[in-house]
């Protein structure tokens, strides 16, 4: 009789077991978990079937004893009270670092060269890997140190830059330094004045101003850098690129000639130019 009235206790416990979700504000709720999935969690409680957003759970205990934690509570910061269903209250509602998955800044190494850069990069799900866009506008009227891969032609200006880029972080970026790795396809813009060069009777070789003409590369550069995030948005990312291009048509030839003995006109056939590249960006993250 003793042992059935101990199995009857043990059954009613097992039975009246709920699953609890602790919230980061600190709230708990019972019921029963039916799905997870990655931007929410599926919960039945009192009867009535409610989302709750992950970002908000800190962990969850289930009615067998096992726990499944979320986030820490270091990782958030509240501005205001939350409703856990995702509805906001009167207060306003809560922000935390996994919210910021915008980085918006310019590369201030770049203003030595008169370039405006800036950077747009969008971190995906768990801040693993940040997706980038670049733009760059050059305001000088010519070329310098920056621009060496250029800056052997004659009266040479660099217009504008395109690039994106995806770079793999050894953490998360918003939580601290992070190393991170990449690749960076770029797009440079440019003009030179085009020269030729001509064989005359004799001997002697005349230089034929032919006028301005545009040109382009696409490099290729592998990067390597590092993320350090300042209290709560502002951030510092530096790296720098190495890689190249193939160059092609009259850019190659200008290149070529500049490169060797003008007097003779030896082409030496060169085709692909090594490319380097460094940023110091200071960023905002939204």
């Amino acid at each position: 009789m003793r042992k059935l009235i101990l199995f009857l206790i043990l059954l009613y416990k097992t039975l009246g077991a709920q699953d609890t979700v602790y919230f980061l504000d600190g709230e708990k709720r019972q019921g029963k978990v039916i799905e997870i999935g990655p931007d929410a969690v599926l919960m039945e409680s009192n009867g009535e079937k409610k989302q709750i957003a992950r970002q908000y759970i800190m962990l969850i205990r289930y009615k067998n004893g096992f726990f499944e934690t979320f986030n820490r509570p270091a990782e958030s910061k509240t501005i205001s009270r939350v409703n856990p269903d995702n509805k906001e209250t009167g207060s306003g509602r809560q922000i935390t670092k996994a919210q910021f998955n915008n980085r918006l800044s310019f590369n201030s190494l770049a203003l030595v060269n008169s370039d405006a850069s800036l950077f747009y990069e969008f971190l995906v799900p768990r801040h693993k890997v940040g997706l980038t866009g670049m733009g760059a506008y050059n305001f000088n009227n010519a070329t310098g140190f920056y621009n060496l891969q250029i800056n052997q032609l004659y009266e040479a200006k660099k217009n504008y830059d395109l690039g994106i880029s995806a770079d793999v972080y050894s953490n998360n970026p918003l939580q601290g330094p992070s190393l991170f790795w990449g690749l960076m396809f770029k797009y440079t813009n440019i003009s030179y004045t085009k020269i030729s060069y001509i064989h005359n009777s004799s001997g002697s070789i005349s230089v034929v101003n032919e006028g301005r003409v545009k040109a382009y590369n696409l490099a290729t550069l592998f990067t390597v850098g590092l993320s350090h995030q300042w209290p709560e948005r502002f951030f510092i990312k530096s790296f720098m690129g190495l890689g190249g291009c193939f160059l092609r048509g009259e850019l190659k030839d200008q290149l070529n000639n500049a490169n060797g003995t003008r007097q003779n006109l030896t082409i030496n056939g060169t085709q692909f130019q090594l490319k380097g590249y460094m940023t110091l960006n200071i960023g905002y993250s939204f």
